[in-house]
This record gives structure tokens, sequence and C-alpha cells, in this order.
């Protein structure tokens, strides 16, 4: 977490990490970070920002103001999940890399995040998880 300093998360995503997140205390060991960082929530739907600390709403102009995020000095902004928000991006060019946790089971069904698969390898240093990086 420390090569970012910004989330950007699309409504859902953003809803269900400020209900695990928001709660926790300060120096919580199980909140990694999340309540410190600036976060950009991307909704038509909701009305504000206020229910998880350092948000703020991206309502219209999504692209642009992405754009301008990016352009501002900082560290790497993170996306967590967000599948429609990534693809998104990605169809304009607004994502530079991608870091994947693949875990060893996956469950359910979702939308793809991705546009197209990984071709990095796996680090088998940390088993169960393979962390990976990839250029679109």
């Amino acid at each position: 977490m420390s090569e970012g300093d910004t989330l950007l998360l699309g409504r859902k995503t953003w809803q269900i990490h400020g209900g695990a997140f928001e709660p926790m205390a300060d120096g919580d060991p199980n909140e990694p970070g999340f309540n410190a960082m600036q976060k950009y929530v991307v909704s038509t739907t909701l009305a504000d920002a206020s229910a998880w600390r350092n948000s703020t709403l991206i309502k219209d102009n999504v692209i642009e103001e992405v754009r301008a995020l990016k352009a501002q000095p900082g560290k790497n902004i993170f996306i967590d999940g967000s599948s429609v928000l990534i693809q998104t991006l990605a169809r304009h060019d607004l994502i530079d890399d991608y870091y994947l946790l693949v875990y060893p089971v996956v469950l359910g069904a979702a939308r793809r995040s991705s546009p197209t698969t990984c071709g990095s390898t796996c680090d088998s240093s940390r088993p169960g998880l393979s962390p990976l990086r990839r250029r679109p």
C-alpha cells in the first residue's frame, strides 16, 4: 500500500470497503491503510461521500476527472474491484498497470475486470497468493 496514496472506486466497492474499514480505529492492525488515503468514489446515484472519511464523490465527467487526478503530483492511484469503472478507464487508456492478486480458488460469477488475459508469471514466494503485474 505504500506505493499509492489514492483509491479510486466504484460505488459498490466503495460502500463495501467503507462499511468494513470506516468503523475501525486509527492504528487498528486489521485496517490496511485505506482510511487515511484520499478516496474518490464514482457514482451517479450517491448523494454524497460522507459515509467514509477522506472520500470525494465524482458524479460527472469521470474521464476528465480521472485525467486531472493522474496529472496531480503524488503516488500511484489504486483501484480495487470496481469492474465497470476499470472497463471505462481501460477504454480511455487511463490504466498504466494492472496489479492483480490471484487466489487459488475462484467462487461465483462476476464481470471481467481486465479486457484481456494476463501473460505475466506468478510469484511463488507467497504460498496460496500470486501477485501479478500486467501493462495494458
